[in-house]
């Protein structure tokens, strides 16, 4: 009779193994994800805002260190600096 061939398999990596190497994977892509944002961040672009709160908030930053303030408030435009007591509170069941 003829030999048979024997096909060595691979062996498979244990299930310790992978999860370990999955676990590891995962920690360093969080790490980019976090540094990649950090850079951004750093460098005056924050993600998450988006792009007309990022324009907003240069253009108030640009304002503030010249002086100048967005919100139109100043203090002679008529709000007062004192607080009125608040409103009597009734009962709806008279």
């Amino acid at each position: 009779m003829a030999e048979y061939r024997r096909y060595r398999r691979r062996s498979r990596p244990s299930t310790r193994a992978l999860t370990a190497k999955l676990a590891l994977l995962a920690i360093v892509v969080t790490l980019a994800i976090g540094g990649l944002i950090a850079a951004q961040m750093a460098a005056g672009n924050d993600p998450s805002l988006g792009p007309k709160a990022a324009t907003r908030a240069k253009k108030a930053t640009a304002n503030s260190s010249t002086g100048s303030s967005t919100s139109g408030y100043s203090p002679g435009s008529g709000y007062s600096t004192q607080q009125s007591a608040p409103a009597p509170v009734t009962s709806g069941t008279s």
